[in-house]
């Protein structure tokens, strides 16, 4: 069984939280962190939430995975368990 990709809210997350996820990234592509991300999209994948958007240099996918343990992680959303295995 394959697991569904459930898009969530990005903008509904405070102005600081977005701020934070928009310009503190990782682009492959360019291999250089905090250049900063457009376009986001926040979606829950199995027991993982991911916020993925366009590098601001090279227009590049660029994906983060929230944890668990992070201020980023959404402990009101029932969705997920306390059993969360985070994976890096």
């Amino acid at each position: 069984m394959m697991t569904e990709r459930v898009v969530r809210d990005f903008f509904a997350r405070d102005e600081d939280e977005q701020k934070l996820f928009t310009e503190q990234t990782w682009c492959d592509a360019c291999g250089q962190a905090d250049l900063g991300m457009h376009t986001p999209i926040e979606y829950a994948l199995g027991d993982s939430i991911f916020i993925e958007g366009q590098c601001n240099q090279c227009n590049s996918p660029v994906v983060t995975e929230l944890s668990e343990d992070s201020d980023d992680w959404d402990e009101s959303d029932d969705e997920f368990d306390d059993e969360f295995d985070e994976e890096e």
